[in-house]
């Protein structure tokens, strides 16, 4: 037995090392686009993003963003309950004009780690493209959470994308913002074809069944065929990040096999230490295909969420007053030492 748990250890260790690290350069990319995501934490009932682009979590390390909307759905869901509560986002729009791109970032409640396992996961048709993703099935609350935040959103949209129609989208989000970010991003797909959307998720749970995450890849042109592509979705995983891996079936229909599944493209951070929240570089590896078990889909489940806000810095702690003021202070000293993880603005963005 132990000749035999000794070996299967060696082929594990073996398995890993056919792994490729992410470049350098998409490295620096995805911590400038954690810092983004972690900045829509700060839109709370007592903080939020002064123009033009001023905030408790050194907003001012970003040259030429300009926002230009910001929200929160806290209190506008229908029937608002303890489900409806954590399906509610915040985010804001910007133009960063010396990327020449336009940021959707989203994310979702701080207690939404908590208690997903506790929501009801009821699939629904998706009706944004019924012709071409048959029989595709989306999370309930998932979908009516987007439909919320689309509808308080979409005439910014339009309106800044036509005011700037060179200007790359890039919409971006943790956690629920992440399952957001990715019908906003189809959203848009859809619309125009033509147009140069991005997606970024980091803690992303599934959205919807195999037939949805097939379509979310052929709409962003991702080739299965390949280990990975750099396609237009990027979806950051974390070991041991449990919501990565939730909701796992409809629970009206379990037995009959209707299970939730990711799209491709996944980016997994193979690292443990929870109060370790950079990454190194070689611990940051590409995956192969929806559910490769040498990524996250290989992590046995923890009721352990902590390492759900480690995402190449700690998610989460702007937004809380002056207590969100004090620790990201202090993240910014301690960080002062060290060469900014940020963009120059001479640098292009994948």
């Amino acid at each position: 037995m132990m000749l035999l748990c000794l070996a299967l250890g060696v082929l594990s260790v073996l398995a890993q090392l056919q792994y490729t690290h992410i470049p350098q350069e998409l490295y620096d990319n995805l911590t400038t686009f954690a810092h983004l995501i972690d900045i829509a934490y700060c839109i709370s009932p007592v903080s939020g993003i002064s123009p033009p682009f001023q905030c408790d979590n050194d907003c001012d390390s970003f040259h030429g963003i300009e926002v230009v909307h910001q929200w929160s759905s806290e209190g506008r869901l229908p029937l608002r309950g303890p489900s409806q509560s954590l399906l509610e986002t915040s985010g804001y729009m910007a133009l960063w004009h010396e990327q020449l791109m336009i940021l959707i970032v989203l994310r979702g409640t701080r207690s939404f780690k908590d208690t997903l396992t506790d929501l009801n996961t009821e699939m629904v048709a998706y009706e944004e493209s019924p012709s071409t993703c048959v029989n595709c099935k989306v999370h309930k609350g998932f979908y009516m959470s987007y439909l919320l935040t689309w509808d308080g959103i979409k005439t910014h949209v339009d309106y800044y994308t036509q005011l700037y129609p060179d200007y790359e989208v890039r919409v971006m989000g943790h956690s629920l913002g992440g399952a957001i970010s990715v019908f906003i991003g189809l959203k848009l797909a859809l619309l125009d074809d033509s147009k140069d959307i991005k997606v970024v998720t980091m803690g992303q749970p599934m959205v919807g069944n195999p037939q949805f995450a097939q379509f979310i890849d052929s709409t962003f042109k991702l080739d299965l065929d390949e280990p990975f592509i750099e396609g237009s979705i990027l979806r950051i995983t974390h070991r041991n990040d449990p919501v990565v891996k939730l909701p796992m079936y409809d629970n009206r229909n379990w037995l009959s096999g209707s299970q939730f599944e990711h799209s491709g493209n996944e980016i997994f951070i193979n690292e443990s230490l929870v109060r370790k929240y950079t990454p190194q570089l070689q611990n940051v590896v590409y995956c192969d295909g929806h559910e490769d078990e040498g990524c996250s889909a290989g992590v046995p489940f923890t009721s352990d969420n902590r390492q759900h806000l480690n995402y190449f810095r700690k998610l989460g702690t702007c937004g809380f007053g002056f207590l969100g003021h004090l620790w990201n202070l202090k993240r910014k000293s301690s960080s002062s030492s060290s060469s900014s993880s940020l963009l120059s603005p001479s640098t292009e963005i994948l």
